[in-house]
């Protein structure tokens, strides 16, 4: 299984070059004839994920609220609630359709763009022709040129929202899990741990991440193996 992983992989030379010409595109991209378009787009997508972050802190708070108006037997603010649920509802519909709408439009945009550069680059001096007289694999160039491109520029925005979103996330409710946690002391010791529901999710996250790199790690090869015969 080692010598098929290590088969699979390239040299890590190899993935920091590919690393570096793809940081190089994306720059290009951004300063592209239709820079402030893509920038305004980009900006966009940062306000409506931190409008998703404030969406979800917001329900937290409502669930709060909830409860509390259940255990007080309070009619009047629980219909208040049930108002501000509808609310709530709405703007998380609309902010969610605006940002699926923007996060495409990127997607879409930035793959056309790299699309007509690479094609100009691929057909420039002839290497589709050339590509028949050299040694290894070439089969199917055209096709993994629009498959590489297609994954590359969806992968690289999905990645990148849901890295913005889960650091926001992540501040935003450590601050809250802070608030009500407070203290627990260890078991036979007269030490506390305080907010150990802080430390119990940073834990939790851990072990789910690891089992998802042991479990996840097969299916590369897997992938790579199904491009290839496709």
């Amino acid at each position: 299984m080692q010598a098929d992983a290590a088969s699979t992989s390239p040299p890590p030379a190899v993935r920091r070059d590919a690393a570096w010409q793809f940081a190089r595109m994306a720059r290009d991209y951004w300063n592209c004839e239709r820079k402030w378009t893509v920038r305004g787009a980009v900006l966009s997508l940062f306000v409506l994920t931190a409008a998703q972050v404030g969406l979800v802190i917001w329900v937290s708070y409502w669930h709060r609220e909830l409860f509390d108006a259940l255990e007080d037997r309070s009619l009047s603010e629980f219909l208040r609630l049930i108002l501000t649920f509808l609310l709530i509802f709405a703007l998380t519909m609309g902010v969610t359709a605006l940002h699926m709408h923007v996060k495409r439009w990127v997607q879409l945009d930035w793959r056309r763009w790299m699309t007509s550069l690479l094609l100009d680059e691929w057909l420039s001096h002839a290497n589709h022709y050339r590509l028949q007289f050299s040694s290894g694999e070439h089969d199917n160039p055209d096709g993994r040129i629009a498959e590489d491109i297609r994954i590359a520029t969806e992968a690289a925005v999905g990645l990148a929202h849901s890295l913005l979103y889960s650091i926001l996330i992540l501040g935003s409710f450590i601050d809250i899990l802070l608030s009500v946690s407070g203290s627990a002391n260890l078991p036979g010791t007269e030490y506390s741990v305080p907010g150990y529901m802080v430390l119990m999710a940073f834990i939790y996250a851990g072990v789910g991440t690891i089992f998802g790199l042991l479990l996840g790690r097969p299916l590369i090869r897997t992938t790579n193996r199904l491009q290839s015969v496709e």
